[in-house]
């Protein structure tokens, strides 16, 4: 009778002796084959089946990878220690040499990945440092080529400047939304809560007057990021104490370039600079007034209403049908609410049309807008107050008469 052939027999060479079948398909098995021939005691071949020799130079263990078609590939042959699976060593691999010896490889490990650790900083830092130099590059490429001869400036710069001239609430701002279904959009208060199930009760309670209000503050990196056309955001004018930065007049109907004209033309002969910006539609203007200090909401919109007024009885011809409200819209803050916001400047779809850019008297852009802004004086609060004054003096204006519609709190244009 045919005697059944052992492990080391030379037809069983061929196929390697594996583990068991639930560490063979997608995983790491160990294979152990002794180099030298002749039969091997049971629990010899127990040894070497666990993953190791009981003698590390006769019976060195060979480590395989078995593939989902349980086709076994060599990775590398090393002594392994069995501690890594949780065995305990035996009494022949406790000797002071072999264990000197896993601290040594240990140790080298160790080294090598601290090596690589410190290479994947630096890597990580020269990375960051070249994503800060591109992000300059896209604002400056998202703006009208600056002159020649104009002064260069950095990103922070132009966003410290921005935020100088647009200044409203810094605990708060509205940003752009957009109904993807049906193309509606507004404007809401920036809120880290928004749409939160649970916590967020719109549209049956408002954000003025929500318990788990979380505005998020007005931020350099939220003014970069409309800058860089990644949100389109306003500004509520109106600050708590009921004053403001600015004053701007909008005008939005098809005489809005004329009104614009006649409206300059006023400004000047009172020796006040009219900043105009072509609105986002492109059908209308904002006029903005710049203040060095915060001026009472009540006086910055007396001044808005004598300059409204001094234009219309200077061109009788002009009846002003494009002039909608001045900004902020009201003297003082809404219970509830914020007061109503206008949107700002520079946003990165309509600029590439030509809109939410400033105009010379020309009615053109300027060929550097960061320029332009650097250079717009600003108005005094003594000043804001004697023109406010010149137009109580003569009376109430024609434009408080018949006072335009008043919008909602998440209206602009």
């Amino acid at each position: 009778m045919r005697a059944t052939p052992t492990l080391h027999s030379p037809r069983r060479r061929t196929q390697p002796q594996l583990r068991p079948p639930e560490f063979r398909r997608g995983g790491l098995a160990t294979i152990s084959r002794p180099r030298s021939p002749g039969r091997a005691s049971d629990a010899k071949r127990a040894w070497m089946v666990a993953g190791y020799s009981s003698s590390a130079t006769r019976y060195p263990t060979q480590r395989w990878f078995v593939n989902s078609d349980n086709v076994p590939n060599r990775l590398y042959s090393t002594v392994q220690d069995p501690r890594q699976r949780g065995d305990s060593l035996p009494e022949k691999q406790t000797k002071p040499e072999t264990l000197r010896k896993y601290v040594a490889e240990t140790e080298q490990r160790i080294a090598r990945l601290d090596a690589e650790l410190q290479d994947a900083r630096r890597l990580l830092a020269a990375q960051k440092a070249d994503l800060a130099r591109a992000r300059e590059e896209e604002v400056g490429a998202h703006l009208v080529p600056r002159e020649a001869e104009a002064p260069a400036q950095s990103t922070g710069e132009k966003v410290a400047l921005f935020r100088s001239l647009f200044r409203g609430r810094d605990d708060v701002f509205p940003r752009l939304w957009t109904n993807s279904k049906n193309g509606k959009h507004g404007y809401a208060p920036a809120c880290a809560n928004d749409w939160v199930r649970g916590v967020c009760e719109k549209p049956r309670v408002k954000c003025g007057q929500c318990p788990n209000q979380a505005f998020v503050p007005v931020e350099d990196r939220v003014v970069l990021d409309h800058l860089l056309g990644h949100h389109v955001i306003g500004v509520y004018p109106l600050l708590t104490d009921e004053t403001c930065w600015f004053l701007a007049i909008d005008l939005d109907k098809a005489s809005w370039v004329e009104d614009v004209a006649a409206l300059r033309e006023t400004c000047d002969g009172l020796g006040v600079h009219a900043a105009v910006e072509r609105s986002r539609s492109g059908r209308g203007a904002h006029i903005w007034f710049f203040f060095t200090a915060p001026v009472p909401a009540s006086t910055a919109r007396r001044m808005g209403c004598h300059l409204v007024t001094e234009t219309m009885s200077r061109r009788h011809q002009l009846s002003m049908d494009s002039y909608d409200r001045l900004f902020p819209n009201q003297d003082t803050m809404p219970r509830g609410g914020f007061g109503n916001l206008i949107a700002l400047p520079f946003q990165d779809g309509p600029r590439r049309n030509g809109n939410t850019v400033f105009l010379d008297e020309r009615s053109t852009p300027h060929p550097d807008q960061w320029t332009y802004l650097a250079s717009v004086p600003r108005l005094d609060p003594q000043e804001v107050e004697r023109i406010a004054s010149e137009a109580q003096r003569k009376g109430p204006p024609a434009a408080t008469q018949n006072p335009p519609p008043v919008a909602t709190p998440n209206s602009s244009t």
